[in-house]
Formats: structure tokens, sequence, C-alpha cells
């Protein structure tokens, strides 16, 4: 409803009426505190840019972790300063790592405070991008290599993405992919691909967040095939030989459209479409999960997040033979 039926300056007029009428109250309840851990003793740093917020060693941490609870606030979230840093940011989800060990020393000390984490890699890699998946061995060295997208990559536009493939042995650049357009968040989703093109190297696909995903030649780097999934494409899971031809199938999550399609390796027909329901978010992501039913074909687990029941009945899929 609108002027002149609807004048919302008369319910401005003063403090009783605003707060009256007023949709949003800021409450410490609402409040979570940021803390930033760091390995060591006896550290406390400030940092310029938060002032009151500093950098500290954990018995510090746990110390204001236990104001922080005293003057109401619920939760505070993690942020950790890592000793070293290594292409697969291994200290965000090894068992010693710095959050890990903050958390457990926090919720010894004050249970009843939520903890919230920030484990994104790009503070944990040493080529500072957020994501690190295993591919295969794409220079023939014996050593699995590592796949990196970083869909917020501003090399060529805004948020066009970048993705980067490293030796697993070395740590050294095999190969650099850029996505072209602003906001195409090309690198949102990575996996190995099995060897498409049948030249003894395993491939890889990428996908962006406008419904395209690309497969490239771990050899040489080109491109070998396009797929416009027309919903998302944001989802991304290798799957190994579904249909039985001799080429590793992959599987993609479209969120947007409720579904989740496994795409021959061989010829890129799609297999197997899988539905969920509106709402839930049916192939937010997707994995191979191995023959869990040993019938000799690969299943799948596909996640919809939103899905209102417990557990949800369409996370663990078995492909028919």
């Amino acid at each position: 409803m609108y002027f002149p039926a609807y004048r919302a300056r008369r319910l401005r007029r003063n403090a009783n009426l605003r707060s009256m009428i007023r949709e949003t109250h800021l409450r410490v309840e609402d409040m979570i505190y940021p803390m930033f851990s760091a390995f060591g003793e006896n550290i406390k740093k400030e940092i310029p840019s938060m002032p009151g917020i500093y950098q500290q060693s954990i018995e510090n941490i746990v110390a204001e972790a236990k104001e922080v609870y005293t003057l109401g606030i619920p939760a505070v979230i993690l942020f950790g300063i890592p000793e070293t840093k290594d292409p697969l940011g291994l200290d965000a989800y090894c068992e010693h790592g710095i959050i890990q060990n903050t958390v457990r020393a926090i919720k010894e000390a004050v249970p009843q405070l939520t903890v919230i984490t920030d484990v994104c890699m790009c503070e944990y890699t040493d080529h500072g991008h957020c994501g690190v998946i295993k591919d295969g061995d794409v220079d023939n060295d014996g050593v699995p290599d590592i796949v990196v997208g970083a869909p917020f990559d501003d090399q060529n536009a805004l948020n066009a993405g970048s993705v980067w493939v490293y030796s697993g042995k070395t740590g050294k650049q095999l190969h650099a992919f850029h996505g072209k357009a602003a906001h195409d968040s090309f690198g949102i989703s990575a996996c190995g691909a099995g060897d498409v093109d049948k030249d003894g190297v395993p491939d890889f696909a990428v996908g962006d967040d406008n419904s395209t995903v690309r497969i490239y030649s771990g050899k040489t780097a080109a491109m070998l095939k396009q797929l416009t999934t027309g919903g998302g494409g944001v989802a991304l899971g290798e799957l190994g030989d579904v249909d039985n031809d001799g080429y590793a199938d992959v599987l993609i999550g479209a969120f947007y459209n409720h579904e989740a399609k496994v795409y021959s390796g061989k010829t890129f027909a799609v297999i197997r479409t899988f539905s969920g329901t509106t709402g839930e978010q049916f192939g937010w992501a997707v994995s191979g999960v191995g023959d869990l039913d040993n019938d000799k074909v690969p299943d799948l687990a596909i996640g919809a997040p939103n899905n209102a029941m417990m557990p949800s009945p369409r996370t663990l899929l078995t492909v028919p033979s």
C-alpha cells in the first residue's frame, strides 16, 4: 500500500512509535565476536585495521572467550593464523591445526559458547586460493596433481574466476585457466574426469556459475568438451565408469534445477538423471562414493541441504545397473 493511503512519516514521528513498529532490533544476543588464533604463547598482537581485535595465542583466546560469554555474546567466529602454509592447505583440516586446537580449548573452558570456524583454504595455502582437490597425475611423475579453483579471482574481470593445476610432487604450476566475463565464477567447482581423450594422462572438469562445465586435457590443457547443464553446473564429482564403456563418467549437480545428471565420459550424453523437489537445493554437492552395494557399478552421493527430513532420503543414491 502506498501514499496517500500509507503515510510512513506518521509512524516515524517519535521514539515510541519508531520502537513499536521497528522490524529489526540489534541485541547482544545477535552478536558473533571475531577471534584470530595464532600458534605460540603469550601472543597478543593488535590488528591495525580492526582496533581492539587481536591475533592471540590459544591461552589468551580462551581467556577472552570466557569474557565474551559473561557479556552475553552467544558465539565467536575463529580465524586461524597457520604456522606454515603449503599447496594443500593442510593446517585447515589436520587434527592439530590451529583452529582445531583452539576449538578444543574453548569448548573445554566455555562449553556453552557457540564456536564458528572459518577454515577457507585461502588462509592455509601458499598460493592463496580457496579450493584444493586431488586430480590425476597430470605431469606423469607418479604423484597425483592438484586442481585449485578460485571463483572470485579478478584476473580477467570482476569475479571471473580462475583455475590452476599444480604438480603434486614439486608444487610447480602446470596449467592456468581464467574466466572471461565478470561474475562467471569459473572454478567454483572442479574434479578429475578420467582419461577422456585416451592419451594416457588424466583429464579434469571445471564448472562455473553460468551452467557451463568444461573438460580439459591434462596433457595439453586444451578444452576437450563444453557442456551446458541449464541448471548451474556448480557441483562436480568424479564417478567412475557407470556405463562400462571404458571411460570415466562425470557427475554434475545443478541445484537451480533441483537435479543431478551423470554424463558419459565417451559421448557426453546424459546417462542418468536424479531429481529432487523444489526448494531443497538437490544437487548442491555431488560425489562418487565407490561401489557400496558391490554390484560392479559406481554409486554416488547427492546433497540437498534444504531437505527438511533427517536424514535426507535423497542423500545417497545407487546407480542402477
